[in-house]
């Protein structure tokens, strides 16, 4: 017999609600755990001080100037970072970009898709820039060995500095999770999207001049392993069409 059969030679027996069953004993005592529950509340182990200046978790303290601090001296780590060894601008400062020019089309689904695209050739203008900054760096000996008419890429320096984009990530995934308002789950927050997939939308739209994490987490897909096609858009677009045909 296949592993189905023989489950179900137990399953269809003992899975009997209201017969003398091991099922129905364990589902009674749910059943009663649920319900002695229901109305239970856990201690908190959080508590401010009278001034609001302190934050204690159990026996340890936290004060929330020394919280500012850090993450204030975070950002100013993340922007070097950014600057400088991900970016090799030799100033150590950020390209000024002006968010407000962007229109970032929530409604627009297709694969590949996000704001940038909205500019012409954006990402290939990205990618020539930074390379332009390469050459003008240190860095360029470590990561490109120039022979005759190509250039190749040092595979030490490609790994130097997939290091340091891993160290940046991590860095900005904490602010993102201290400053953007009430945290998500792991599952939630690390694994935000730029652009849309084939399996889903996008997590960082464009708007007002703000950048804006909307995060999503499908639990039973997640568990199960099975992914549930989402079929809503299709049916309205095709609707969409098809009065569109009877209007003209």
């Amino acid at each position: 017999m296949d592993p189905l059969e023989k489950f179900r030679l137990t399953r269809d027996k003992w899975l009997v609600q209201g017969s003398p069953s091991p099922f129905n004993y364990i589902h009674k005592l749910l059943n009663y755990g649920i319900a002695a529950g229901k109305f239970g509340t856990g201690r908190s182990r959080f508590q401010w001080a009278a001034e609001e200046d302190v934050l204690y978790y159990d026996n340890q303290s936290l004060h929330m100037m020394e919280w500012k601090k850090f993450i204030h001296k975070l950002i100013d780590e993340l922007e070097d970072m950014l600057s400088q060894e991900l970016l090799f601008r030799r100033d150590g400062r950020l390209p000024d970009v002006n968010l407000h020019g962007f229109t970032d089309n929530a409604m627009r689904r297709e694969a590949g898709y996000y704001f940038a695209h909205d500019t012409p050739q954006a990402w290939n203008q990205a990618r020539r820039r930074v390379l332009s900054n390469l050459r003008e760096s240190n860095e360029w000996d470590k990561l490109v060995e120039v022979g005759g008419d190509s250039i190749e890429f040092v595979q030490a320096g490609i790994d130097d500095y997939e290091h340091k984009d891993a160290l940046f990530r991590l860095k900005l995934y904490i602010v993102m999770i201290s400053t953007c308002g009430l945290a998500g789950r792991v599952q939630e927050t690390t694994s935000l999207k730029i652009w849309n997939t084939m399996e889903g939308d996008r997590n960082i739209y464009v708007k007002d001049g703000q950048c804006h994490f909307v995060t999503e987490y499908h639990k039973s897909q997640a568990v199960t392993d099975f992914l549930r096609v989402y079929f809503t858009s299709i049916l309205a677009e095709n609707r969409l069409y098809h009065d569109s045909l009877e209007r003209e």
